[in-house]
C-alpha cells in the first residue's frame, strides 16, 4: 500500500507544472475531470491500468510517481525545437584527417551532414540518399584508417533512423510535455490531429522488429566495442550505451519509462566523471525546459 496524498500531491505538481488543467489531463487518460481531483485531494485510488497511463503521459515509472517528491518540480516550459536546432550535438558526427582521405567516408560524411540539414529546416521529402550514407560508412569501415570514425556515424545514423520512427508513434499517445507544445505550434497540433494510421503501423512494426532483434543488439555491441578501443572516441561509446537505455533502444522486457530511468542514471554518471557527451546532452535537456546546468564541457 502507498500514501494516496502523496501520489495526488504529485499527480497535481506534474499536472501544473505542465499547464495542464483537471479537464485536459483527464482527457488526456480517458476519465472524467472530478475524477483527477478526487486523485490529486487523495480520495480516490486509481486503478492499475489508470495509474500506469497517469506515470506514461508525465514520462515516469509508476514507482517513481508514487515515491518521489515532485514538490519542487517547478514550471516546465518545453523547446520542441532544441533538439532540432542540435542534433549533432545530441548525435554528433565525427571524422579525422586520416578518415577524410577515405573517398567512401568523404562522401558519406558530406551526404550525412547535408541529412541533418534537411531534418533541422525540415526538409524531408527527398531522402533517398540515407541508404547510400550507410553503404559508403560500411566500405569506409573495411579502412584501418577510417574504420573507427565510420562506425561512429553509422551508430549516429542508426539512432537518427530509429528516432524518426519513433516521433509518429510518440503523436499516437501524446505526453504532457507534447501537449504543452501542441498549445503553442500549430504544425505539433496538426500533427496529433491529423495523425497517419497506417505509417504509424508500418513505424510501430519496424521498431518491434528491430526491438526484438538479436542481430541487432550483436551489431550495435560491436560498433561500440570498436569505438571503445579507440582513445579519442572511447567516450562516445559510453554515451550511445546510456543513449540506447535513455531512448529505448533496448532489446529487454521493460518499458520505455524504466529504460529512460536507466538511461539517466547512466548519463548522470557519465557526467559525473566528465564525459563531455553526457554533459553536453544534459545542458541541452536542461536548457530545452529552460533550465540551467551547473557541468560545463572542459
Amino acid at each position: 500500500m502507498y500514501d494516496l496524498k502523496r501520489l495526488g500531491a504529485n499527480i497535481k505538481f506534474l499536472r501544473k507544472a505542465h499547464g495542464e488543467t483537471q479537464s485536459e489531463l483527464g482527457t488526456a487518460i480517458n476519465v472524467e475531470k472530478n475524477t483527477i481531483s478526487n486523485y490529486e485531494n487523495g480520495k480516490r485510488e486509481p486503478d492499475e491500468a489508470t495509474l500506469t497511463s497517469i506515470a506514461e503521459h508525465f514520462m515516469f515509472t509508476v514507482e517513481e510517481l508514487i515515491h518521489l517528491d515532485f514538490s519542487g518540480i517547478g514550471s516546465i516550459k518545453f523547446d520542441s525545437k532544441a533538439f532540432i536546432r542540435n542534433l549533432d550535438i545530441v548525435l554528433p558526427i565525427i571524422s579525422s584527417d586520416n578518415a577524410m582521405k577515405n573517398e567512401s567516408f568523404s562522401k558519406a560524411y558530406n551526404a550525412h551532414k547535408k541529412l541533418y540539414e534537411c531534418f533541422k529546416n525540415e526538409e524531408l521529402d527527398d531522402l533517398d540518399f540515407i541508404d547510400d550514407c550507410f553503404d559508403n560508412y560500411e566500405k569506409a569501415a573495411e579502412d584501418d584508417d577510417a574504420e573507427i570514425e565510420a562506425v561512429g556515424n553509422i551508430i549516429a545514423l542508426l539512432y537518427f533512423t530509429l528516432l524518426s520512427l519513433t516521433i509518429p508513434t510518440i503523436f499516437s499517445k501524446p505526453t504532457a510535455l507534447l501537449l504543452q507544445v501542441a498549445k503553442n505550434d500549430s504544425d505539433v497540433q496538426k500533427a496529433i490531429q491529423n495523425r497517419d494510421a497506417d505509417f504509424e503501423k508500418g513505424a510501430e512494426e519496424i521498431l518491434a522488429e528491430i526491438h526484438g532483434s538479436e542481430e541487432f543488439e550483436e551489431e550495435m555491441n560491436k560498433y561500440r566495442c570498436v569505438l571503445k578501443q579507440s582513445m579519442r572516441w572511447s567516450e562516445l561509446a559510453d554515451y550511445y550505451l546510456a543513449l540506447q537505455y535513455a531512448w529505448n533502444i533496448v532489446d529487454n522486457d521493460l518499458t520505455f519509462e524504466f529504460n529512460r530511468r536507466i538511461g539517466s542514471e547512466m548519463l548522470d554518471a557519465l557526467v559525473s566523471v566528465k564525459n563531455r557527451y553526457a554533459i553536453q546532452y544534459e545542458v541541452l535537456c536542461l536548457e530545452s525546459i529552460g533550465r540551467r546546468s551547473s557541468q560545463t564541457v572542459g
